[in-house]
């Protein structure tokens, strides 16, 4: 089955493929998830990673997107828009609020992952200063980010305002 099928109504469902997450998911499962296990999925969640960049200012050859691995050889190049961050933002922070989020949970963190994220600090500053201007009604924002370490010096005082974690990949 796939997974619009009983689904194609539904208001959360339809969000998603509206604003196209779900363009490009291609599922080998055999199982129908219904509109109604997204929204409170998501209504539960504790973090959210924008992929801001494909681009890279490295080419190690242990990345899972080098020449070394098949997996990600048709990988397009690009950047994330402001927009669809914007739209899942708006539709998360909501989703947090409603009555199927039974998390105990007081954090939420926002993080950024590519690519090198560092290589689009535009957006990520545009994602952080919208994400500020949400009404997550008590829960506290963390901010992180995986990154080659290269650019950490150039945007230390950005990243230490807003208190980000950095996981640097080796």
């Amino acid at each position: 089955k796939s997974i619009e099928e009983g689904n194609v109504n539904n208001p959360s469902f339809v969000y998603l493929r509206e604003n196209g997450y779900l363009d490009s998911m291609v599922s080998e499962f055999s199982t129908n998830i219904s509109g109604e296990q997204i929204r409170e999925t998501i209504s539960n969640l504790t973090q959210v990673v924008f992929e801001v960049t494909a681009a890279c200012n490295m080419r190690c050859k242990s990345c899972c997107y080098g020449e070394g691995y098949t997996t990600f050889r048709n990988r397009t190049q690009g950047n994330l828009s402001f927009e669809k961050a914007k739209t899942m933002l708006d539709y998360i922070s909501s989703a947090l609020l409603c009555k199927e989020n039974i998390s105990t949970d007081t954090k939420f963190a926002i993080s950024f992952y590519g690519g090198e994220p560092l290589l689009n600090i535009n957006l990520i500053k545009q994602i952080v200063e919208y994400a500020r201007t949400l009404d997550f009604k008590g829960i506290r924002l963390n901010f992180s980010m995986t990154s080659n370490a290269i650019h950490l010096a150039e945007h230390m005082d950005f990243l230490k305002k807003n208190d980000f974690r950095i996981l640097v990949s080796l």
